[in-house]
């Protein structure tokens, strides 16, 4: 094959190459978009809605459980959501209300959880 021949053959192969890598990188940007957004919408409106999960075996789940497993394994987003609570503690009205509710739920859950143990000298 003169040398020409295998120039002409490689150019088109990096060409190829180089257009599946252009279409890769953008089906990523627009899947990651619309997982921005499916998210970014359930967040903002009822956070048992379900949302796209392609990454995992069950392909939807509700935003709540999706950030639960989020959380699981990040302790900075559970802090900033915790200070973001208490904060809203602190607020007068209705949201302060309802921040302290949650706030007395969570520490009930946990008072119910480890009483018995503490009880038991297990502490």
């Amino acid at each position: 094959m003169p040398a020409a021949a295998a120039t002409c053959l490689v150019s088109r192969a990096e060409t190829a190459a180089g257009a599946r890598i252009e279409r890769r990188q953008n089906a990523w940007e627009h899947a990651w978009q619309g997982c921005f957004m499916d998210l970014e919408r359930a967040l903002a409106r009822i956070p048992s809605s379900f949302v796209a999960t392609p990454g995992f075996a069950q392909r939807a789940l509700p935003a709540a459980e999706v950030v639960a497993d989020m959380l699981a394994g990040d302790t900075d987003v559970l802090t900033g959501l915790l200070l973001i609570a208490r904060d809203a503690a602190l607020a007068p009205g209705e949201l302060g209300e309802q921040a302290r509710a949650w706030r007395h739920k969570v520490c009930r859950a946990h008072a119910d959880f480890h009483a018995d143990d503490a009880a038991e000298g297990n502490t």
